[in-house]
């Protein structure tokens, strides 16, 4: 079995990004994506016969993937058709570490254009507190409706739907709203 030379050098990584470094590693997305996601430089040496390139079809057709990061950028792909990723880089480390949201966020769509209509626009927010070094995703719902009827609605999302869902989200998914 080849080992894996592994040298990391930190770039501006924050504590919960580097402590991301190893399950990275472990999933082996690859080098330019794990450049990209943290900011680190890495060299990883693997004997050139022991690596599989996928095979990619065009818009992720038909071939089943067997590459984590193809499998998280199709998923973000997916996201995209629903909803306004605000910061794709910030969400991306986020997803990486909570893609056990994924059916919730596929799920969320189709109950707010239930309850709020057709007319909002629905956001993706990472919101990351650096004092408790804690990540949290936001569902924004962006709407034109005055407040009081915006919280209103958001209440019979929660009751209708939200409530039924939040144990699965491990504390890290949160729906709010606000005015366009």
């Amino acid at each position: 079995m080849p080992v894996a030379e592994i040298e990391s050098k930190p770039i501006n990584a924050s504590s919960s990004e580097y402590h991301r470094l190893p399950f990275l590693v472990d999933r082996f997305i690859s080098q330019l994506e794990v450049q990209h996601l943290l900011g680190y430089h890495l060299r990883i040496s693997v004997p050139i016969e022991e690596i599989e390139v996928p095979q990619i079809e065009e818009e992720f057709g038909e071939k089943e993937e067997k590459s984590i990061f193809f499998s998280y950028q199709r998923d973000i792909k997916l996201l995209k058709k629903y909803y306004v990723i605000e910061d794709e880089d910030e969400f991306r480390n986020f997803f990486i570490t909570h893609k056990e949201l994924l059916d919730i966020l596929l799920e969320a769509p189709k109950w707010i254009k239930k309850i709020f209509g057709d007319s909002v626009k629905v956001h993706l927010r990472v919101y990351f507190d650096p004092e408790e070094d804690y990540e949290e995703l936001f569902i924004v719902i962006k709407t034109s409706l005055k407040p009081e009827g915006a919280l209103n609605l958001l209440n019979i999302l929660d009751e209708e739907w939200f409530i039924e869902v939040v144990d699965r989200t491990g504390g890290y998914l949160n729906i709010t709203e606000e005015a366009i």
